[in-house]
C-alpha cells in the first residue's frame, strides 16, 4: 500500500502520535507472548508450533475474506483503493514480489508435512483461533471502514511492525524457525514477507486513521478497536499451549469458512 500523501494538521499529527505509542505499548504484544519467546529459546515443542502452523491456514483465509468484505461496503474512495490494494497483494504476493499468501502459507506449512488438501478439508478450528476469526468477520460486516481499518491494518497487522527497540511477531518467529526448528529460507518465505510487508500495510492504516478520524467520538472508536484486536490476537498466539495437534484434527471447520 501507498503511504496517503496529504498534510495532517495539529490534531491529527497527535493522534497519529498516540496511535504509533498505541501500536508499541500494548500489554499484550504477541510479539512478546511466552509462546514466541519460548520458540525464540527453541523450547517450545515441536507439537505446540505445529498447532501454531495449523491455526495459521485459518487465519490466512480468514483475514483475506474479512478485508474483501471490509472493502465491499467502504464508501470512501481514497481508503477503499488502499483496502483494494491490501487483498490485491493478498492474493497475489505481486506488490512484495512473491505469491499469493495463502500459496506461502502452504510453502510452510508443506515444510511439518501438512498438505493443502488435507488442511483445506480435514482441520479443526480451536476457540482462540475462532475468536480472532469470527472477530474479523464482524469487523468487516458490522462496523464502519475507519474501524475495520483499525482492526485490520492497526491491530492485525501492527503485531508484525517490527520497530528500533524490538523486532515484529513474523520476524520472530521467521527466525526462531530458522534456528531452532530446521526450516529453511525457502520454507519460512510466508514469515519473512510478512515482517517486511506489514511495515507498511500498518503505517498507512495509522495514517488512514489520523486523517480521517475526526473527532474524539471516533478517535475513541478506533482506539477500542485497536485494543480488542490485539487483545484476541494475544489469546490467538495462546492457542498451542492449550491444544494439541490431535485436537488439530477433531473435525473439518474449512466447510464454515
Amino acid at each position: 500500500m501507498s503511504a496517503l500523501a496529504t498534510a495532517v494538521n495539529e490534531e491529527q499529527k497527535l493522534f497519529l502520535d498516540e496511535l504509533e505509542h498505541l501500536r508499541r505499548a500494548l500489554p499484550r504484544r504477541a510479539a512478546e507472548h511466552p509462546l514466541v519467546k519460548a520458540m525464540e529459546r527453541g523450547e517450545a515443542t515441536e507439537d505446540q508450533v505445529k498447532v501454531q502452523c495449523i491455526q495459521q491456514y485459518f487465519h490466512t483465509v480468514g483475514f483475506v475474506n474479512g478485508l474483501t468484505r471490509l472493502a465491499s461496503h467502504c464508501d470512501v474512495a481514497e481508503i477503499r483503493r488502499e483496502i483494494a490494494e491490501g487483498v490485491y497483494e493478498e492474493e497475489t504476493g505481486k506488490l512484495s514480489g512473491t505469491a499469493p499468501h495463502l500459496e506461502l502459507y502452504f510453502r510452510y506449512a508443506q515444510s511439518w508435512g501438512f498438505a493443502p488438501e488435507q488442511l483445506r478439508d480435514g482441520v479443526y478450528m480451536i476457540p482462540e483461533t475462532m475468536a480472532l476469526i469470527n472477530w474479523y468477520m464482524y469487523a468487516a460486516d458490522h462496523l464502519s471502514p475507519l474501524e475495520g481499518i483499525a482492526v485490520f491494518n492497526v491491530g492485525a497487522e501492527g503485531v508484525n511492525v517490527t520497530f528500533p527497540e524490538f523486532s515484529g511477531l513474523s520476524r520472530k518467529i521467521c527466525d526462531a524457525l530458522l534456528n531452532h526448528y530446521g526450516k529453511t529460507p525457502e520454507d519460512v518465505i510466508f514469515w519473512d514477507m510478512h515482517d517486511r510487508a506489514d511495515q507498511e500495510h500498518s503505517g498507512t492504516g495509522v495514517s488512514i486513521l489520523a486523517r480521517y478520524a475526526d473527532t474524539e467520538e471516533k478517535r475513541e472508536r478506533v482506539r477500542t478497536a485497536v485494543r480488542m484486536t490485539t487483545d484476541a490476537w494475544w489469546h490467538f498466539v495462546s492457542g498451542p499451549l492449550n491444544w494439541t495437534t490431535a485436537d488439530c484434527h477433531a473435525g473439518n471447520s474449512s466447510v464454515f469458512y
